[in-house]
């Protein structure tokens, strides 16, 4: 028998040394007798994975300013979001090569590198003379750093997101995202799920999804606009509308920004529909759109 680490979930196992694949007595994860971590006699580790994951877990948010806003979009999310992994891989391949190696210390472990996340994230973004956060590098942490940790299936991977998201919220209790998989986002684009500027600003309002204000504004878009030869409009606002929501969940004036939309540009456009006057409407929807993408500096064109 040899005892081996199983990378799912960190436990140590005994396994027939002749066995080529073998299933985990804890979590049932199969794997070839390849896959197994060796295990590491506790104090044998290198000591430089855990001193690197210390170092460096704030860089790839640091060296990315306004990475989200400006490539979370239907044509740019899946490149960008690979591409951003990349940055990522040897910062957590040597986390979960720590983990895996002192595996009695692996919540110890787990809770110190998340402390060490968030002191960092506090130094580099937190203004203390504003008390505000940077919307664009929550936005990065939520669209890219977590999904692209999960996809990397490490032992450690979501343990650690759980626990830094859980001290994340405890700590900003208004800056709240759930973790998501690349896949659940992407989903989203692919198939159209994400909120639009008015529905999220209705469900906000605590409105029904099929209250008569969607209802109007949907056929509005899908219909009369189509029919009357703006598709590359429409085109335009399913790419771009979920960068914007996602911007202004992402504020800590999320509340104020969403009354203002609806005093300035949903209502008047909700009342020129109920009139028949889609002309005015359009042009009142079109310059919404295009003031915020300027206003969050959005690239999905």
């Amino acid at each position: 028998m040899i005892e081996r680490i199983c990378k799912e979930c960190g436990r140590t196992i005994q396994i027939p040394e002749e066995l080529e694949e073998f299933s985990c007595v804890f979590c049932g994860h199969k794997m070839h007798a390849s896959e197994f971590a060796p295990l590491v006699p506790q104090g044998e580790s290198d000591e430089a994975d855990r001193a690197y994951v210390l170092e460096h877990l704030i860089d790839p948010i640091a060296n990315h300013p306004k990475y989200a806003i400006k490539y979370f979009s239907k044509k740019k999310y899946e490149n960008s979001f690979y591409d951003y992994k990349i940055t990522i891989r040897e910062i957590y391949e040597a986390m979960d090569r720590y983990v895996l190696a002192n595996p009695y210390r692996r919540a110890e472990l787990i809770d110190e590198f998340s402390n060490r996340f968030l002191e960092d994230w506090e130094k580099l973004h937190w203004e203390q003379s504003r008390r505000r956060m940077d919307f664009a590098d929550k936005m990065t942490l939520a669209l890219y750093e977590v999904p692209a940790i999960l996809q990397m299936e490490l032992s450690v991977g979501w343990d650690y997101v759980q626990t830094m998201h859980d001290k994340f919220v405890a700590r900003y209790p208004k800056n709240v995202f759930e973790p998501a998989t690349f896949d659940q986002i992407n989903d989203g684009f692919r198939k159209r799920k994400w909120c639009f500027i008015t529905t999220a600003i209705c469900t906000f309002e605590g409105k029904p999804d099929d209250c008569a204000e969607l209802q109007s504004f949907r056929a509005f878009r899908d219909d009369w606009m189509l029919r009357n030869g703006d598709e590359a409009l429409v085109e335009e606002y399913y790419e771009i509308a979920p960068a914007i929501v996602n911007a202004i969940d992402f504020c800590d004036d999320r509340e104020a920004r969403y009354a203002e939309l609806r005093r300035d540009y949903l209502q008047p456009c909700y009342e020129a529909l109920q009139r028949g006057d889609y002309e005015d409407c359009r042009t009142r929807y079109v310059a919404m759109v295009r003031e915020l993408k300027a206003c969050y500096g959005l690239l999905c064109a």
